[in-house]
């Protein structure tokens, strides 16, 4: 993807659901959107009327304006696959998620390239959020202007004070919906009317955007720097509101010489890498952090990461290209 991805995609978006404002909602437009929908079970189980649409397309818009954006390019596509791995383990025990995978603000838009159309949709199962090919693969490509073959994707999150965040998906040439969400040392949420269907591909999202936070949040791993050209976030402030710090591209902070905290010498030089949070057995009902689950008391142990991306990316997977080598 360009440098100017992000900042091009989230203009886009903008742009678009104003048209939407402006020339959709009439009766026959609704209708005819409803009538699309149904058929292809695409329409969003929170949302079943012009109204709640109207005020989602709105609410969308305000927030994009205030919303820090973050840009995560391919770079990080293993790492975060080797997280979901690590974060589900399809056992019967409940998710839950940690503290470092709190929003940075309580208000952003992120974009991966892991949760791109193109890289969800493969023959060749190589990424855990990626989806065997099939007749729901039309939902990319149906309804598109000439000259565009796939939709862009990104996602609107925010925090409430207790913890929980929502998400929700918003799509080029399509109307946003909530899809989803987690709660920090607590679960997934997902809405209701949410098929099981729904749920397993929204809570492989939902795992990813968390992992991509966790990260972020981490500044001995990444950099974060201004996505786009100045010229285009002038323009974003100008034409939809953005302010220009608001946008970020995340990069591994892997071109300067790094130094081991005190007491992490021991995993400091070894690749990065996710130790996933886990559920330990026969915990006391005084400890800290324990649920009653399944006829038990299990306490939870928190997920870290270890290591450092200069030394590669989790043994077997490929070591961060860095300019010091060029």
């Amino acid at each position: 993807m360009s440098e100017d991805y992000l900042v091009d995609l989230v203009t886009n978006l903008m742009a678009q659901q104003r048209h939407v404002l402006d020339h959709q909602f009439n009766e026959q437009e609704w209708a005819r959107h409803e009538r699309q929908n149904l058929d292809r079970n695409e329409l969003p189980p929170s949302i079943d009327n012009e109204f709640e649409m109207k005020t989602e397309v709105r609410h969308v818009l305000d927030d994009l304006k205030h919303a820090d954006m973050y840009f995560v390019g391919k770079e990080f596509n293993e790492m975060l696959t080797d997280y979901y791995d690590q974060t589900f383990d399809g056992s019967d025990e409940p998710l839950r998620f940690d503290p470092i995978s709190r929003l940075p603000s309580p208000l952003c838009f992120i974009v991966l390239d892991q949760l791109q159309p193109s890289n969800r949709i493969t023959p060749d199962k190589t990424s855990a959020y990626a989806t065997e090919p099939s007749a729901n693969d039309a939902q990319w490509t149906e309804g598109l202007p000439d000259g565009v073959d796939q939709r862009r994707v990104g996602f609107l999150c925010r925090e409430s004070e207790d913890g929980a965040i929502d998400i929700r998906f918003v799509s080029e040439y399509a109307f946003p919906y909530l899809c989803g969400g987690y709660k920090i040392e607590g679960g997934l949420m997902f809405p209701n009317g949410f098929s099981e269907s729904d749920r397993e591909v929204y809570m492989a999202s939902i795992i990813g955007i968390s992992g991509a936070f966790s990260l972020i949040n981490n500044p001995r791993f990444v950099i974060q720097s201004p996505a786009g050209t100045r010229q285009q976030r002038k323009a974003a402030r100008k034409g939809h509101g953005v302010p220009v710090e608001a946008w970020h591209k995340i990069s591994w902070d892997i071109d300067e010489p790094v130094e081991p905290r005190d007491g992490d010498s021991r995993t400091f030089n070894m690749p990065l890498h996710y130790t996933r949070g886990h559920w330990r057995r026969n915990a006391k009902e005084h400890w800290k952090d324990v649920e009653f689950i399944n006829g038990q008391w299990m306490q939870w142990r928190k997920g870290y990461w270890s290591g450092h991306p200069a030394f590669g990316i989790k043994k077997g997977y490929h070591a961060p290209t860095t300019k010091r080598a060029a």
